[in-house]
């Protein structure tokens, strides 16, 4: 008698340590593909994003051409959303990086080559269409921890959001090296350590205040 209740509690005991390891495995795989359905939107929005700077590259060069300032004003509607959208992307990307499931190197490559193309794209619609608003890069690390470079990205997230339209802000991280349009800006621009930004095509190196940015660009 105490054998055969030791045997069923024993296969009671087999059942549960069954089911718990196949919800567990369940749980995962739903993890998995939930995290894989947000990477495919997350490229989806990149590729929206890329033919929206396309499209507004191709105005850029028309008023270019003719000299014309007056479809600046629907270039500018579409580049405020062009910021405010990468900028929405760079926060989900930053969510993605967390799960240890996801591999997102490559699409972290396609998020900094659209970054380059619109920060470009950003120096010439103000340059041609004279605009006066502040371009500034902030140069990180992306594999190597930079308390100070948290926080420098945190001040210009509020420097954004209280000087709206009089700010654009393009973060690249320092020390990725196996792209090369982002290394030639890091060079261009002579970038050797984080934080550093550079604000209106002036360097600045080491963390600055958010009183310090807003008097150097004048918000």
């Amino acid at each position: 008698m105490v054998k055969m209740v030791d045997k069923i509690d024993r296969s009671i005991y087999w059942k549960g340590a069954l089911l718990a390891f196949s919800l567990f495995i369940f749980s995962l795989l739903l993890g998995y593909y939930i995290e894989l359905d947000k990477t495919e939107k997350i490229k989806n929005t990149i590729n929206s994003i890329n033919l929206a700077i396309d499209s507004s590259s191709t105005m850029m060069f028309f008023i270019q051409q003719t000299k014309s300032k007056k479809d600046c004003q629907a270039l500018s509607i579409g580049i405020n959303e062009l910021w405010m959208e990468t900028n929405r992307l760079r926060n989900q990307l930053e969510e993605q990086n967390t799960n240890i499931m996801i591999k997102n190197d490559e699409l972290k490559t396609f998020y900094y080559l659209t970054n380059i193309k619109l920060f470009l794209l950003t120096r010439d619609y103000k340059d041609v269409c004279q605009k006066n608003f502040s371009n500034i890069l902030l140069f990180y690390t992306a594999f190597v921890s930079c308390p100070e470079c948290s926080v420098q990205g945190k001040i210009l997230d509020e420097i954004r959001d209280e000087c709206k339209g009089s700010v654009a802000v393009f973060a690249f991280p320092l020390d990725v090296k196996n792209i090369i349009a982002l290394n030639l800006i890091q060079s261009y621009y002579n970038i050797t350590k984080v934080p550093s930004l550079v604000i209106n095509e002036k360097k600045y190196e080491g963390l600055l205040s958010k009183n310090e940015i807003k008097n150097i660009i004048g918000c």
